[in-house]
């Protein structure tokens, strides 16, 4: 129930030209979601690509490869390589 408030009031605040938002799914509600859609703001959302049945069978079964953006390991400390790829639904 914050997060679109809040957006709001930064990007009137700081008169933001562009913004996307990124939220983990625990984050956003359905009603986020339509509010989000409503505004127009493009978002870009974490899910558990097997967990969340839209992400299974619509990201998930589109055949677009992953692509690494982030090189391999050198050391263990180092974040494990992140494979992206863009899937759109539903425009």
């Amino acid at each position: 129930t914050t997060l679109i408030p809040i957006v709001d009031r930064l990007w009137r605040r700081f008169q933001i030209r562009q913004l996307c938002i990124v939220a983990d799914r625990g984050m956003i509600s359905q009603d986020t979601l339509n509010d989000l859609e409503q505004q127009g703001w493009p978002y870009i959302l974490g899910a558990r690509m097997r967990k969340q049945a839209e992400v299974r069978d619509q990201v998930l079964a589109d055949r677009t490869r992953f692509r690494v953006v982030r090189g391999p390991r050198v050391q263990s400390t180092d974040p494990a390589p992140l494979k992206v790829k863009e899937v759109r639904v539903e425009g």
